[in-house]
């Protein structure tokens, strides 16, 4: 099986265009845009995430004629220019009318902390496992993505955690965004900001996590991967308040834990609350 360097695989956006003039209710789908919607089709089902509804990008560009479907999706750098989508096998670039955009390593949303697997920066990993690795990340739960490590208890704490997940009409912290919903995790509040005298909005949502203390005074996220380090330091306006230890908390069994859980195990025992706390929600909602 061929392998290659994980550090090039990326993800990111597949914006692809459609021109305005081909898209008209009174006339039939030209050929053009009937292959690039089977393009979107079979990338959606090959494991690519559909954006709408979720993105903050306009869908018009007025200047250019366009209308984009986008994709949240995997791509491999073969050269300096072109990125091959993993999830239909077509090469891209970074402009045209059709093209691929905010790419980042697919390694840098890995545990990093009780990776399992433990990748390494130089690593040959074949496409299969990059696949995998995507789908485990972004529409899966990431309980797979750790080993069976032992933390005291002490170590993991609840928190309040503000992201903001856009500014104007650009997506920010996307693929974060992207992990926390495939676990189940939705924010419990939003707001917008007015940011400047033009009007432009900063949006912002609101979530309840897991973290766990680590070294040199860290917080680690064990849901996005993150640290408080990285939070700050990305500029991103995302905050975190710690609100107390997990094992204090009234809403958790503690006859689930042992005094040293693995994180696939407080990962779990995080998912079963938010099914437990969603059905309550639905039943009230019922009820009312």
């Amino acid at each position: 099986m061929a392998t290659y360097p994980i550090e090039n695989y990326y993800v990111g956006k597949l914006n692809i265009g459609h021109k305005m003039e081909n898209i008209s209710e009174d006339k039939p789908m030209s050929p053009e845009d009937e292959k690039l919607n089977n393009i979107m089709y079979w990338t959606i089902a090959d494991g690519a995430i559909n954006l709408e509804g979720i993105s903050f990008e306009e869908s018009t560009d007025l200047e250019k004629g366009l209308i984009y479907d986008r994709l949240f999706t995997l791509f491999y750098r073969s050269n300096k220019c072109t990125y091959i989508c993993l999830h239909n096998g077509l090469n891209y670039t970074t402009s045209g009318e059709t093209y691929c955009s905010e790419l980042q390593p697919l390694a840098s949303f890995l545990p990093k902390l009780s990776a399992d697997p433990e990748i390494t920066p130089n690593q040959l990993v074949p496409i299969s496992t990059a696949k995998w690795l995507f789908k485990t990340l972004f529409t899966k739960n990431n309980i797979h993505l750790y080993n069976k490590d032992r933390y005291p208890i002490e170590n993991y704490h609840l928190a309040n955690f503000k992201m903001c997940i856009a500014q104007g009409n650009k997506d920010c912290n996307l693929p974060q965004r992207l992990m926390l919903n495939s676990k189940g995790i939705d924010p419990y509040s939003g707001s917008i900001r007015f940011d400047d005298p033009s009007g432009k909005e900063t949006h912002y949502n609101y979530y309840n996590v897991v973290l766990m203390w680590v070294m040199n005074c860290r917080y680690y996220n064990i849901n996005d991967h993150r640290t408080d380090g990285e939070y700050t330091i990305s500029g991103d306006g995302s905050q975190i308040h710690v609100t107390g230890e997990l094992k204090d908390n009234d809403f958790y069994n503690l006859r689930t834990w042992t005094s040293t859980p693995t994180i696939p195990h407080v990962l779990g025992v995080q998912r079963r609350l938010i099914k437990k706390q969603k059905k309550l929600k639905e039943k009230q909602e019922k009820e009312a």
